[in-house]
């Protein structure tokens, strides 16, 4: 590439102080008190773990997160007020059983093996699993009233291997990525019978290929293939067009850079 091929952009002054004023308001934005809480559990072995509500003399509600399934003679490891739900992160647990009995926000499991895991409450967001190993998971929810209030929105298994859904609930939503022995087990809420069982996930996969599958209780099993290639995105350059007295001259406005192919472990 000779020198002549490359120029330098001059950006106007008041595209500069727009790009001063995004990055004051990302700022604000991630620094903000009043941003949703991030739970962080890591590391724990061999334990339960109870994701629950309590509410003191006051009147004011908190959630709070135990170990052990006796919330009222434990200490809490974490206990905050609920005035808005929280985001729980469990990474690296082993052999451990963890009971999730508040609303909550969203929830990730990474990298977590051998473990039992209860939702007993609705989810308003995701609940992603991301490499983990031979854990069972049950969701143990009513039945909203509305269809569209569905308890699991969404559940993300990524890099995954040996992982049993018991699903008591209606209907759910799994994205699947690269992972295998993923099973979807329809469980009858009141007498606990397993009515039917599917493999949601499969042995050789394509690296860019992710699958949607829905496990219902009334709906039946499907599931559709499709590709989530990151560097898909088009290049889009943006230009002011020439004017009349200098129609030689155009100014680039921004552009989409090109994206190499990565895939991330």
């Amino acid at each position: 590439m000779t020198s002549e091929s490359v120029f330098a952009l001059d950006l106007n002054e008041a595209f500069k102080i727009r790009l001063k004023q995004s990055v004051e308001d990302a700022k604000r934005k991630i620094t903000k008190k009043d941003a949703t809480p991030t739970i962080e559990i890591t590391g724990e072995k061999g334990c339960s773990i109870v994701v629950g509500d309590i509410i003191d003399e006051k009147g004011i509600e908190f959630v709070v997160i135990y170990r052990g399934n006796d919330t009222k003679h434990h200490t809490p490891i974490i206990k905050i007020p609920k005035d808005r739900f929280p985001y729980v992160y469990f990474g690296n647990l082993n052999e451990c059983r963890i009971f999730l009995k508040s609303k909550l926000l969203r929830v990730m499991f990474d990298r977590c093996d051998d473990c039992q895991v209860s939702v007993r409450t609705p989810i308003i967001g995701v609940i992603d699993f991301y490499k983990c190993k031979r854990t069972n998971v049950s969701f143990r929810i009513a039945d909203p009233v509305l269809p569209q209030d569905a308890p699991i929105p969404l559940v993300t298994v990524e890099d995954c291997m040996n992982i049993q859904f018991h699903q008591s609930v209606d209907s759910i939503l799994f994205v699947v990525k690269m992972s295998i022995d993923i099973y979807g087990i329809i469980v009858d809420a009141v007498t606990g019978q397993r009515l039917s069982r599917h493999d949601l996930g499969k042995i050789i996969w394509d690296s860019h290929e992710q699958n949607f599958v829905t496990l219902s209780k009334t709906a039946g099993f499907m599931s559709v293939s499709s590709d989530y290639s990151l560097h898909q995105i088009s290049h889009t350059v943006f230009i002011n067009p020439p004017d009349e007295e200098h129609d030689d001259h155009i100014d680039i406005l921004g552009s989409t850079p090109p994206m190499r192919h990565s895939y991330i472990n």
